[in-house]
């Protein structure tokens, strides 16, 4: 059995679309056991009651909720050998299953998989803007780290422990990390698994939620659990420079404040050349700037000074909308 494990909160744009592409993707690839489970995290819009018009098993969830805790509970709550985990504005594509399941088994020959997405932004309304430019590898390859569209088998899922529940963001790179250590880095194919539909990330409204949250902080906290790893390292090696320069600039504050402070400007320097590199939307320069210069900051932070808790949540619905 395949379980299609699908999270989410006050996503009511888009989970109708997520729901029907799971759906179409069973029926159209004729998957004869499989479960289609979705989590809400404490949806205070639409979303429940438009899920309720599908046939899932609902898990609602509540406290000091993430997207660790979500899909941890949904594989609790599920029966499958393979787990897929979808994010609930995603729309799942339908032609890369004869590729990636064996057609015999009706599952996969690897543990750990993956694949691209495109993604498709919005604004804070959910009024269409632009999608991004995808370039897709010529073959196959195998990854360390892994986004929130993946395919684990059960028993490696179990043997890794699952999502770390402290972490708030990169909760799914550090599971990629994690199972990479196992033996099983993600097989990434060459192929679009999805579309993902989600308010652009220099949205004013998501960009300030992001500065005012301890999201960004998790940055630090997977820096200090992986940090002496070569997986992490090779992957992450232009942050931990930034970050370790921020920090030898801070520490220079210290014996000369006029040579740390050239330091810091000099960083800045090196954020907008990299920001005006990689841009080609002269809208979003300022806002690239500022969240690529900030990440870092944040990143040293957590790695100092970041130790957070298990969080605390309870199930508070577990209900099985049957529609036949």
């Amino acid at each position: 059995m395949v379980s299609f494990i699908i999270i989410g909160k006050n996503i009511q744009h888009t989970i109708s679309l997520c729901l029907k592409s799971v759906e179409s993707f069973i029926k159209e690839n004729g998957i004869t056991n499989a479960e289609i489970i979705y989590v809400d995290s404490n949806s205070t819009d639409e979303t429940i009651n438009i899920a309720r018009q599908f046939p899932v098993k609902i898990i609602q969830i509540e406290g000091q909720v993430n997207a660790a805790i979500a899909r941890n509970v949904g594989a609790k709550y599920s029966s499958g050998e393979f787990l897929f985990f979808i994010d609930g504005d995603m729309e799942l594509l339908l032609d890369f299953y004869p590729k990636v399941f064996n057609p015999i088994t009706m599952v996969p020959d690897y543990p750990f998989i993956n694949g691209y997405w495109q993604d498709k932004f919005y604004d804070s309304n959910f009024q269409y803007l632009h999608q991004s430019k995808i370039v897709l590898p010529k073959s196959v390859e195998f990854i360390t780290v892994t986004g929130g569209l993946m395919l684990v088998a059960r028993w490696l899922w179990e043997n890794s422990g699952g999502m770390d529940e402290r972490l708030i963001r990169s909760q799914d790179h550090d599971l990629g990390l994690r199972i990479s250590k196992l033996g099983f880095p993600a097989k990434r194919f060459n192929l679009l698994f999805a579309n993902h539909h989600t308010v652009s990330y220099f949205d004013k409204k998501r960009l300030i939620s992001f500065y005012f949250s301890k999201a960004l902080l998790s940055t630090g906290v997977l820096m200090r659990k992986h940090v002496f790893s070569l997986a992490y390292l090779k992957r992450y090696r232009n942050n931990f420079i930034y970050v370790l320069y921020l920090f030898i600039s801070f520490c220079m504050l210290a014996i000369s404040w006029r040579l740390g402070i050239c330091l810091l400007a000099f960083y800045f320097m090196l954020q907008l050349v990299r920001t005006v590199k990689n841009s080609k939307k002269e809208t979003l320069l300022i806002n690239s700037f500022i969240f690529k210069s900030f990440l870092n900051f944040y990143t040293l932070l957590g790695f100092l000074f970041y130790y957070p808790k298990k969080a605390k949540f309870s199930i508070k619905a577990v209900s099985i909308i049957d529609n036949t």
